[in-house]
Order: C-alpha cells, then structure tokens, then sequence
C-alpha cells in the first residue's frame, strides 16, 4: 500500500501546526530577550575637522564644533536606536580676524 502524500505524521501531526508555531515563537522570542545587540544599536560618525595648517592655508577660523546625538525608540521601547554625528563650522571671516 502507498502513503497518502497529503497525510501528516510525526511531531507535526501530534502537537498541531497552530501549537507549533507558538512554541517556535515563543522559543525565538526568549532566546532573543537580553539580546542587546539585537534590540540597542548605536552609531557615531568620525569626528571631523581641520588642521590648524589647513586652516591657515586656507584662511579659515573654527566658529564651532557640535556632537548631536538623536536617539529613537519603538516596538514599545524594546528597540532603540543612537546616531552621533560629528560636524565643525568655519568661517572666512574668522580666519582673517573679522567678524
């Protein structure tokens, strides 16, 4: 006699796809929990800038240097992301004394 290709058999038939994939999900989900790495990603760029060489050369003065940091949050607070961008401001007129 031939097996019918459409019957189930095994672990599958016995607990119920709807029970299966439960226990998958839920198993994924507490292995992942704790997981920082996976949840909390942060990123900072290279803090930028010139030379005090370059800026005699080029006859640029330094007005200001900022570090922002935007930091977001979803899934309930169950990830969050952090970006810190580097950025320097110069200006003509400073490196030439001026205002």
């Amino acid at each position: 006699m031939v097996a019918n290709d459409t019957e189930e058999s095994g672990p599958v038939a016995r607990l119920g796809r709807r029970r299966l994939l439960a226990t998958l999900g839920t198993a994924t989900a507490v292995s992942l929990a704790g997981c920082g790495g996976v949840t909390s990603q942060s990123f900072e760029s290279s803090p930028t800038g010139l030379s005090a060489t370059a800026q005699e050369e080029l006859r640029l003065g330094e007005e200001s240097r900022e570090s922002p940091t935007v930091e977001r949050s979803a899934a309930g607070g169950n990830v969050s992301v952090s970006v810190t961008s580097h950025t320097a401001v110069y200006s003509r007129a400073a490196g030439l004394g001026g205002q």
